[in-house]
């Protein structure tokens, strides 16, 4: 339970918190944090109930808005980029010798914001004008269109926040 507490808390950081720091900020936070370990994880100075920490697992994203821990430890994570179009991306981070990396699966996404798996297991990734399913198999990720896009359905305005979109 510690372990996914930690897990979750530590994916919810890196959405809300380190988008607002500045690289300065990130490069002294970094001198610190080797000397304490959650996890074994660089721990994060911030106070948390007894018996829990909140472990750093990477803050290398440019504009992070949805994560997603799958059952095999991996997460996926999606990134606007930045608020100009096509500039998103889709990341899997994956553990590999004791540290987390990033792998890129797909690029020139439309402000994607969000990323959810239903109950029967499909992946869903919301953008700006569209509602797509993620594909991953060995050849890497495709996203098929349910709304919008090549899906033959109207894509979602392009103004406001559409109830669909999160």
């Amino acid at each position: 339970m510690k372990k996914v507490l930690l897990g979750l808390v530590t994916l919810f950081f890196l959405i809300v918190f380190l988008p607002k720091f500045s690289l300065s900020w990130s490069k002294e936070f970094n001198e610190i944090l080797p000397k304490n370990l959650c996890d074994g994880m660089p721990s994060v100075p911030v106070e948390t109930m007894k018996g829990f920490c909140l472990g750093l697992v990477m803050n290398d994203f440019e504009f992070p808005r949805g994560i997603l821990p799958l059952d095999n430890g991996e997460i996926l994570v999606v990134d606007m980029g930045s608020w100009q179009p096509q500039k998103g991306s889709l990341w899997k981070v994956v553990k590999q010798d004791g540290f987390y990396k990033k792998v890129f699966l797909l690029g020139g996404l439309d402000r994607p914001h969000a990323i959810l798996k239903s109950p029967d297991g499909l992946i869903y990734v919301a953008s700006a004008d569209r509602l797509s399913v993620l594909k991953i198999n060995t050849n890497g990720a495709t996203l098929v269109d349910v709304i919008g896009g090549e899906s033959g359905l109207e894509p979602f305005p392009s103004l406001g926040l559409h109830p669909l979109k999160q």
